[in-house]
């Protein structure tokens, strides 16, 4: 049978893996698939991470740099506690950004 006109052929891209053993093992997904797997990794993996060790920075940064023995201070710590974590954020979101750049880059 042949194939109608307005089908169209799906791309593939190969996605190579490896485990701590050294061995690599290659599979080939649809490139959409492929970008939906990018931004669930940014979300889901790297995000929390980025962002916890974001709050732990802040938070000890905001002991060190803000002075204790007044009621100011605790908003002081919070926001400066708070900034990390949006640092982290942001910064596991331009990872994500950046990784989805050069997958499109490449179709």
């Amino acid at each position: 049978m042949t194939a109608t006109s307005t089908e169209q052929p799906q791309q593939t891209i190969t996605a190579t893996s490896s485990a701590t053993t050294s061995t690599s093992t290659t599979t080939s997904i649809s490139s959409e698939d492929h970008v939906q797997h990018i931004i669930r990794k940014g979300l889901f993996e790297e995000a929390p991470i980025r962002v916890g060790t974001g709050l732990v920075i802040g938070g000890l940064a905001s002991l060190v740099l803000v002075s204790k023995g007044q009621n100011a201070n605790a908003a002081g710590r919070k926001m400066m506690t708070f900034l990390g974590g949006g640092i982290g954020l942001g910064s596991a979101w331009t990872k994500t950004s950046m990784e989805l750049e050069q997958t499109l880059k490449s179709k």
